[in-house]
């Protein structure tokens, strides 16, 4: 299931925050080149932007993966640290957001059951669709998504094609990738054709609100 946190929902779902940030710490080498992109307990300097952010979530509220959204027009991973993933432009614009710290749970990914394959392949339909979600409600146009190596090689094993337009570069020690989605209808629905076969329902209980 999809559950949007904005910063106005955060007191409100502490525990589903604090698991996502859990899970970030896993990824212990996201990091830039300042080395302050992840902290032990998953947190960054970002996080103090109010960014919106989208989970993927299980019955039993188990975070699966997530996914933060902030505005290009302050300050942003792409523009402020990840720079060399596009050099020659600094991406600043109200229809533009980006989403950064895109994670799905590792041992759901390398999963030795069925069941586990499912559920993370569920979990980034449900992130992609949560980002166009919003996306749509806010008027943007584009967001760009920041992802690693092992996003990338998963990606391409689900079937989803991610428009490129950064990387792959090697940061610190970490290959990382910027990739533009549309946020259009069109998307929507090809997602959800992706994923409506894995199961589940779309939202948890005020998840778009």
């Amino acid at each position: 299931m999809i559950k949007v946190i904005q910063a106005d929902q955060y007191s409100s779902n502490k525990v589903l925050i604090e698991k996502m940030f859990r899970l970030r710490s896993s990824y212990r080498d996201l990091k830039g080149d300042d080395g302050l992109i992840i902290g032990y307990i998953g947190l960054d300097k970002f996080d103090a932007l109010h960014p919106v952010y989208i989970l993927s979530i299980n019955g039993r509220g188990d975070v699966l993966g997530s996914v933060r959204l902030i505005p290009t027009t302050g300050t942003h991973m792409l523009g402020d640290v990840y720079q060399s993933l596009n050099p020659n432009e600094r991406i600043s614009s109200p229809l533009i957001w980006e989403g950064s710290m895109f994670i799905i749970d590792q041992k759901r990914m390398a999963g030795s059951t069925v069941r586990d394959r499912i559920l993370a392949k569920r979990a980034t339909f449900e992130l992609l669709t949560g980002i166009i979600d919003v996306g749509i409600e806010a008027g943007l146009d584009f967001v760009i998504i920041l992802y690693d190596a092992r996003m990338c090689r998963w990606f391409d094993k689900i079937g989803f094609k991610a428009d490129v337009i950064g990387g792959p570069r090697k940061i610190s020690e970490t290959i990382l990738y910027a990739a533009l989605l549309e946020i259009d209808s069109d998307m929507v629905e090809r997602l959800e054709k992706l994923r409506q076969p894995l199961g589940n329902q779309r939202y948890a209980s005020g998840g778009m609100t």
